[in-house]
């Protein structure tokens, strides 16, 4: 493989070392590009999931509105519904026959689409009496009667996504 001139060797190929070498470290890139691919589809899997969670949990948050529009507060409305921490409900999309258009009820439940769990929570609120902010833990003395706290929860695998916002009794 080596071919002398003028007492001098020159080099007219490769060795098998060499070759092994070169070998590995393609080998190498090989699986660094194989992991790198690996850990973005891992990666873009989850913010898949995260954002058709945060869409489930947006449009539940827009059912609870909508529902509260078209019902009467205390007779029939958010300020009727359960706020035992046990109790659950969940949207869902009817058809009014009478009326001819659809609108959202809240039943009572978990509900289940796909690999998703959500749920919709009510809670009372309590007011600071002097500046008339919301208080961080219900007071019952504080009541608000015409303000509920609504907790919406999207649950997959491992992973729990909660929205939180209150809605007040416009139509008073």
């Amino acid at each position: 493989m080596f071919q002398v001139l003028n007492g001098n060797k020159i080099n007219k190929g490769f060795s098998i070392i060499e070759m092994m070498i070169v070998v590995g470290i393609i080998i190498l890139a090989f699986i660094a590009i194989l992991s790198a691919v690996a850990f973005f589809l891992k990666n873009s899997v989850s913010i898949k999931m995260n954002n058709q969670a945060n869409e489930l949990a947006q449009e539940a948050i827009e059912a609870v509105r909508s529902f509260r529009k078209q019902t009467q507060w205390s007779i029939n409305g958010l300020g009727s519904l359960n706020t035992s921490d046990s109790y659950y409900y969940h949207p869902e999309l009817k058809f009014q026959s009478t009326g001819g258009f659809y609108y959202w009820d809240l039943v009572p439940g978990i509900e289940t689409i796909e690999v998703f769990s959500r749920k919709i929570m009510f809670r009372k609120v309590s007011r600071n009496p002097i500046n008339q902010t919301i208080e961080q833990t219900y007071n019952p003395s504080n009541d608000d009667p015409n303000t509920r706290k609504v907790i919406v929860s999207v649950s997959w695998g491992n992973n729990n996504l909660e929205l939180i916002t209150y809605f007040t009794n416009w139509k008073k």
